[in-house]
């Protein structure tokens, strides 16, 4: 019988242990909380999030490997060395180069007008100012989303959902995308990344984690601003380099920014200066990557991936 462990089983479908239960798997929660090593050593098949990292040297300390297949249902997996699982004789089951299979699964495209609006209209600072005592709207004049113009970064799945969000508020949407693809005509599209910065007051970053995509946003871009448009990235923390983010926002180049990620995540710095500059700014709003964090798309995604491993599982017989 082949054994599942669920790495991270929080809030874990429980659809999908069932389903697996059914198709002869005999399913475990990691409540005991073991290492991803002693994982890779006990168990034929591992479900993980973007918890825990796996790489070379982790295989490689392994004393022996059961693991034949990790499934991570998300579409980033640079927490993984996909080459050493290769190696390692481990498959990967992912959402990467699968998007097509996520068309309705929204949950980060939601989150980033959660943040722009969080940012337009003092949302914290209102929150904060009420729970003290203090009744004053005035302190808390924010922006309008409607009639603004709003630069999209990226428009792949993620960003043709966020540019409809958008559209959809009233806002006029500019587009950059690097490939060739058909934008709606109420899209007006940006010859470079430049552009976006020039022309945009919202500005939100949807693009994929890949080596030719690291600080793809720095003060080559940031610095054109000309608008103190407000930043938004829920992709990947190493798309922007995040010193020259700080400048921008010290120097009122980026009248504000929202950021679910950031460069390091597993090992996460509290002295981090952007966090450093979230404590005493309320124009800087860094969130733990919860984009794709909700209950529904958690489950919605848990059970695509499954009917992957079931389908693969059933070509192979």
């Amino acid at each position: 019988m082949k054994t599942v462990l669920i790495f991270e089983p929080l809030d874990f479908s429980a659809k999908v242990i069932a389903t697996l239960t059914e198709h002869g798997f005999e399913v475990s929660l990691n409540k005991d909380n073991i290492s991803i090593r002693e994982a890779l050593e006990k168990y034929s098949l591992i479900y993980m999030r973007l918890g825990v990292k796996i790489d070379a040297k982790l295989l490689d300390e392994c004393n022996s490997i059961k693991c034949r297949f990790i499934l991570i249902p998300a579409t980033g997996i640079d927490h993984v060395d996909e080459q050493a699982c290769y190696k390692h004789q481990i498959q990967i089951i992912s959402f990467k180069n699968k998007k097509e299979l996520l068309k309705d699964i929204r949950a980060t495209a939601e989150l980033t007008m959660a943040l722009t609006l969080t940012l337009l209209r003092n949302i914290i600072p209102a929150i904060e100012s009420t729970k003290s005592g203090i009744w004053n709207r005035d302190l808390f004049r924010g922006r309008d989303i409607f009639g603004k113009k709003v630069g999209i970064i990226g428009y792949g799945r993620l960003g043709s959902i966020v540019s409809n969000y958008f559209h959809t508020f009233g806002a006029i949407v500019q587009v950059y995308e690097k490939n060739a693809v058909e934008l709606p005509s109420h899209f007006e599209r940006a010859s470079s990344i430049n552009d976006i910065f020039l022309n945009n007051e919202i500005i939100t970053l949807h693009v994929d984690y890949q080596e030719s995509n690291i600080q793809l946003i720095n003060s080559s871009n940031l610095m054109l601003a000309t608008k103190q448009p407000v930043f938004i990235n829920t992709s990947r923390g190493q798309l922007v380099n995040e010193a020259d983010l700080l400048v921008a926002l010290e120097n009122k180049v980026i009248g504000g920014a929202a950021i679910d990620v950031v460069n390091e995540e597993l090992g996460f710095n509290p002295k981090n200066p952007l966090v450093a500059y979230a404590n005493h700014h309320s124009n800087l709003i860094i969130t733990p990557h919860i984009g794709g964090c909700t209950i529904d798309s958690s489950h919605k995604t848990e059970e695509i991936i499954t009917n992957e491993l079931l389908d693969l599982i059933k070509n192979e017989v």
